[in-house]
């Protein structure tokens, strides 16, 4: 045998033990699913097992190792629970996750004004009849949509993870926080009196911990008050970041941390 020959006869054999892994953790994931075992089934795009797994393969390219282990999950999740996600507009939200390469199936708003169909969205999965909602976030061009931010502000859920469809941002918001992936970011709507000087307070509270400001978006307000829309390098649990926040709060009337998400450039 050439030593050509047997090299891929190597390979044939590695990629034989693959298949049977990953043969044996579909099985362990629909076991799962029958036992009924929903804690295990997660939200869609848990960013930290993909950079966590991506670093195990220094051979390969980061980004064509976190693609690899984004498409595993999302073919192996589903056998654990198929999850339900709620939407406003269905064929635009499809269209996106189709392209992230994620499914589910689709809970779609019923009501006809936006806002309201936005609560409605997200009220399903704070009621748990949805695992998540999928919502149009930001257009290309613009700031986020000041519609979206209000809506997420509202409600019990958070930011998890942020991704580019064909023709804007989107955001799935669920219940329980993202945990830390180590290249996050963080993002704020908060209501300040509109005074003088009281934006360079904000800023100058974030400066003093070092916490390295990325995005910032002023949006209409209540007359008197000024809204904008912040966002950091960062996780919100991270200390100089809570420092940061707790400052901040004691100078806003409203603050509110709409969630932690991997970097979308860092995907």
């Amino acid at each position: 045998m050439t030593d050509s020959a047997r090299f891929q006869e190597e390979l044939l054999a590695l990629d034989a033990r693959i298949a049977d892994l990953i043969e044996e953790r579909a099985k362990r994931a629909r076991d799962a699913g029958d036992a009924g075992d929903a804690a295990t089934g997660g939200i869609p795009f848990d960013p930290r097992r993909s950079l966590v797994l991506a670093a195990r393969l220094p051979s390969l390219p980061e980004a064509a190792a976190r693609r690899l282990f984004d498409a595993y999950f999302a073919a192996l999740d589903p056998l654990v629970r198929p999850r339900t996600l709620a939407v406003v507009d269905a064929e635009g939200a499809r269209a996106a996750l189709t392209r992230h390469g994620d499914d589910g199936a689709l809970l779609v708003a019923a009501a006809s004004n936006p806002r309201d169909a936005l609560a409605e969205a997200l009220g399903a999965v704070a009621s748990g009849r949805a695992d998540g909602a999928v919502l149009r976030y930001q257009r290309p061009g613009e700031g986020p949509i000041a519609e979206t931010l209000d809506a997420i502000a509202a409600s019990e859920g958070r930011i998890v993870h942020l991704f580019d469809g064909d023709d804007a941002r989107w955001a799935i918001i669920a219940l329980r926080p993202a945990p830390k992936s180590g290249v996050d970011r963080t993002g704020f709507l908060i209501r300040v009196q509109d005074t003088p000087g009281v934006l360079q307070d904000v800023l100058g509270r974030f400066a003093a911990h070092r916490v390295n400001l990325t995005k910032i978006h002023s949006y209409p307000a209540q007359e008197g008050d000024y809204r904008f829309y912040l966002e950091c390098d960062g996780h919100a649990s991270d200390r100089p970041l809570v420092a940061a926040i707790d400052e901040v709060r004691k100078l806003a009337r409203q603050l509110r941390v709409l969630g932690s998400y991997v970097r979308p450039d860092a995907r």
